[in-house]
């Protein structure tokens, strides 16, 4: 029983340290790291480097896979983990593992915030991350590649910077399964105050097929509170504070389309670049404001009406008294 608990507990924490900077830093690998199209170079774990070659990226399973292109090692968050502490990843798995959520700030692999449960209403489905992973690539898709040019949104860098998704065919989980029917296809995820993806949202962009109140949609059965819309920077932001590249400011935008619109503005190649992070009713929180640094310049763009000067005082007056600059757009992108 013990043995069945601890293989679950493992599971669940890779899922939970899938991010390469957080583990980077949380294991000591963070000096000299450098940025990559999907992860970061870091000094191999394995072997003694002065230039970093060892590659940490989220595979399909999005979970975190490690390979060295000098010495050519591979792994997963534990393997890495074991060889950072000088264990045996199988002989000394538990405390490896007791290790990883440790540094990790997990007490336990499965540890969530806690957020104020709505009657009735689960919290986050537990198989968002899997459904996540067999999403298609949105450029491949004609159709929403078609209706994202409608919005000036360019597909290629949306797949890029893999800041959404396609649904898949086939069998889903009953929470997303009426996506397929009602044609929100495009899939983004939501990621909670550290950064780490929590749950999915639906989009639908083609006009015809959807009146205004219908154009996204959240998990059947689940809360999507406290949950935002982040691109790699906001997460790695969130989870430790900083991140190599980051520019210092802070972009929060409203809908889902606006967000897109700001996260692909400065490209995967640019030096410096904010963390943008997209918001939705109910989504911003006391935990999220609390996860930006103080030193951040933040900036807010909301739609010019009723609901989006009401997301800009939430969002100002939980970091207060920190300098924000609101931005207020003459049209929206909903």
């Amino acid at each position: 029983m013990q043995k069945e608990s601890l293989s679950l507990d493992s599971d669940m924490l890779k899922r939970r340290c899938a991010d390469p900077l957080a583990l980077a830093h949380a294991l000591g690998l963070a000096d000299g790291a450098r940025r990559q199209r999907h992860g970061l170079m870091v000094r191999c774990p394995w072997h003694a480097e002065r230039n970093p070659s060892c590659s940490l990226t989220v595979g399909a399973d999005s979970t975190l896979r490690a390979h060295c292109f000098g010495c050519g090692k591979s792994g997963d968050v534990f393997t890495v983990a074991a060889a950072v502490l000088g264990l045996d990843a199988r002989a000394d798995f538990v405390r490896v593992v007791q290790e990883v959520a440790a540094r990790c700030a997990l007490s336990r692999p499965a540890a969530l915030p806690i957020v104020p449960r709505t009657p009735g209403v689960r919290r986050y489905p537990p198989d968002a991350a899997e459904v996540w992973a067999r999403c298609g690539k949105v450029y491949d898709d004609r159709p929403l590649r078609a209706q994202l040019q409608t919005r000036c949104i360019d597909a290629a860098a949306v797949t890029m910077l893999d800041l959404a998704r396609v649904l898949p065919a086939g069998l889903l989980p009953r929470w997303c399964r009426a996506w397929q029917r009602s044609g929100h296809r495009l899939v983004l995820p939501l990621h909670d105050e550290r950064g780490n993806l929590a749950s999915l949202h639906g989009r639908i962009l083609a006009e015809q097929q959807a009146d205004r109140s219908d154009k996204g949609r959240f998990p059947t059965g689940y809360t999507n509170r406290a949950l935002v819309m982040a691109d790699t920077t906001a997460c790695d932001v969130l989870a430790t504070g900083t991140a190599p590249w980051w520019s210092g400011e802070v972009l929060i935008s409203e809908g889902a389309t606006d967000f897109l619109t700001l996260a692909i503005r400065w490209g995967d190649s640019a030096e410096r670049m904010p963390a943008t992070i997209g918001i939705y009713q109910g989504a911003w929180s006391v935990s999220i404001a609390a996860r930006i640094p103080n030193s951040a310049a933040v900036r807010i763009l909301t739609d010019p009406d009723e609901a989006g000067r009401r997301y800009a005082a939430q969002i100002r007056e939980s970091l207060s008294p920190r300098k924000v600059l609101v931005w207020k757009e003459s049209r929206s992108h909903g």
